[in-house]
């Protein structure tokens, strides 16, 4: 079956309220935020786990937007912040999520960390200490800490980062305001503060704050509330008269470059999500693209690699791999569908358009090595080329296809600025025992001026079942140039003859002007059974989700190769329900929805 799905819909959890590295949303107000969490049921003594509160299918549903268990600890990888460990003992480190270094190939840990814990509540006259929590549970995305009867501090794992919310669950006695206060522990980082937050700095470069705070009660009213970061720690001030309890104190935590690349068309996280098996495993794995994300650079990009478990996906990423140059977008086009190396796992191939004044670069690399009696978790790059030169956004696309036949996997990409935004493909074979993974076999420029030939591209599989006289297995691709003929779009479709020889494309046309075919392409199974020869063929699907929003709703459209005609027959296209709808922007094929085969 084929579906339509929007990698941003697949992440878009929204709590209003304040987050990580976001204001209050607009038209949200205090009865929107989160409810103080419920009463503590104190122990006799402190235990050092995570109780957890959830069925297994739960703490995987909130995928990815929850936190990876271990006895003692809970971890998760955020895109707007970092890496967040929350340990049973009550107290939370952020640091910046190690990478791999996308040239020099090393891993780059994080040079700075920032450490809370909750150390006392009261007021001005008398701060009762706290000890470690009396219950930590686990639920599915929050983690609350008990602190008996008196405070709760619950973190959430959101689209934006990481929540917090610290609940007074009863008045302390005494008058003045109420104060909450948290050990800091800092390395390598200096702060600078006021009454409404405070920056943490490494070096010249702003890297976490706190900013943003709120306070309310029960009922939702606004209490006045201010921020102090001293040598003593972190402390919240309240005033409290007449507040109904419990009261809630709600700062903001981000990372300021976070906040810089959201308001650049935001990071892009889930931009792309690709599935495959890099480490030889019962379970398959699965790679995020955040091209726009934001680290030491401006844009510079990443990808994120989730190894799969019995347990499902984990919530702490495995490796991330990082752009090194600003704008470099790395991670507009991923695949860990092939075994590149030969050692038995599949290797990751990562364009990267923007790459030296959008000439652009592909990389590969090897993920695990797969050479001994147990994969190990060790990235190098194997492979990397880059455009022929000036704009031409090399690496917007890229696909993994069996083009010559030899049981190895061939690399196209797409190059959709070359010549003056005409666009072209190069295709990269494999050759086993060469110099290189790969080297470059042939060019296919645009058939069109003003193309955007090459900004999609797709591996079709056995599309025509050729070659027919020989057992090798043949695999098809197409290129999608969406911006033909002032956006009618086109798609070529390259496909082997009996010989295995690879033919001149089969060009298929948009419905219109304005119509962007070919802005996503995908493959199923043939929906009519079709096979040749043994052969199960594959079928095209196409999407033209209209450049011009406000008359056309966008569609869809699924070829396949007729045998008997030796061409290609539309059997299916469906249009989206109104204007404006941009039906048929994404595509996700190979998915049996209603669990028929």
């Amino acid at each position: 079956m084929l579906f339509q799905e929007s990698s941003r819909a697949i992440f878009a959890k929204f709590i209003c309220g304040l987050l990580f590295s976001v204001p209050l949303a607009s038209g949200c107000s205090n009865g929107d935020q989160a409810a103080p969490a419920q009463e503590a049921l104190p122990l006799e003594s402190p235990v050092l786990e995570f109780l957890e509160a959830g069925e297994r299918q739960q703490f995987r549903e909130v995928w990815p937007y929850g936190f990876e268990p271990s006895t003692e600890r809970l971890h998760a990888t955020l895109p707007a912040l970092g890496d967040v460990e929350l340990f049973a003992d009550g107290h939370t480190r952020i640091r910046a999520t190690p990478y791999f270094d996308a040239s020099s190939a090393r891993i780059i840990e994080s040079p700075w960390s920032y450490s809370i814990r909750a150390r006392g509540v009261g007021r001005h006259q008398e701060i009762e200490a706290l000890a470690e929590p009396s219950r930590a549970v686990h639920e599915p995305g929050v983690a609350t800490f008990f602190y008996g009867s008196e405070l709760s501090v619950e973190y959430r794992n959101v689209t934006d980062g990481l929540k917090l919310f610290v609940h007074v669950h009863e008045a302390p006695t005494g008058s003045g305001p109420v104060i909450v206060q948290f050990d800091q522990d800092l390395e390598e980082l200096v702060i600078d503060s006021n009454v409404n937050g405070l920056i943490a700095r490494h070096g010249d470069r702003g890297v976490f704050q706190w900013t943003g705070l709120v306070a309310f009660d029960e009922t939702g009213r606004d209490l006045p509330v201010e921020m102090r970061s001293d040598a003593q720690g972190l402390s919240f001030a309240v005033n409290d008269t007449d507040a109904v309890y419990p009261i809630t104190i709600d700062p903001l935590a981000t990372d300021p470059v976070w906040i810089r690349s959201s308001a650049q068309e935001e990071s892009n996280f889930g931009q792309q999500i690709v599935s495959g098996n890099v480490n030889n495993s019962d379970f398959f794995d699965v790679l995020v693209s955040q091209s726009s994300y934001s680290g030491f650079s401006n844009r510079q990009g990443r990808v994120l690699l989730f190894v799969g478990t019995e347990d499902g996906i984990p919530f702490g990423a495995d490796l991330s791999l990082t752009g090194d140059t600003t704008n470099e977008v790395f991670g507009v086009a991923t695949r860990i569908n092939a075994d590149i190396t030969g050692d038995g796992c599949n290797d990751l191939v990562v364009g990267a358009p923007g790459f030296d004044g959008e000439r652009g670069r592909v990389l590969a690399y090897r993920l695990f090595d797969c050479s001994g009696p147990e994969p190990i978790l060790d990235p190098a790059l194997v492979w990397e080329t880059a455009g022929q030169g000036g704009a031409e956004r090399f690496g917007q696309a890229l696909d993994l296809a069996d083009i010559n036949c030899n049981g190895w996997p061939d690399l196209v990409i797409g190059a959709p600025v070359r010549n003056s935004s005409a666009g072209a493909i190069d295709v990269y074979t494999r050759t086993p025992g060469g110099a290189a993974p790969f080297e470059l076999e042939f060019s296919h420029p645009s058939p069109e001026n003003f193309a955007g030939y090459g900004w999609t591209v797709h591996r079709l599989g056995e599309f025509n079942g050729a070659p027919y006289s020989t057992s090798a297995r043949c695999e098809s691709f197409s290129v999608g140039g969406y911006n033909f003929n002032f956006g009618q779009g086109l798609v070529d479709v390259f496909f082997h003859d009996n010989d295995g020889i690879l033919s001149d494309p089969i060009r298929i046309d948009g419905p219109s002007t304005l119509s962007g075919f070919g802005l996503a392409l995908s493959s199923i199974p043939s929906p009519q059974g079709t096979s040749v020869n043994g052969h199960p063929l594959d079928a095209l699907a196409i999407g033209y989700p209209s450049l011009d929003g406000f008359d056309q709703p966008g569609g869809v459209q699924i070829y396949e190769y007729s045998p008997s005609t030796d061409d290609l027959e539309l059997i299916w296209e469906k249009e989206g329900p109104h204007g404006d709808s941009r039906f048929g922007r994404s595509l996700a094929g190979r998915i049996d929805l209603n669990g028929n085969g």
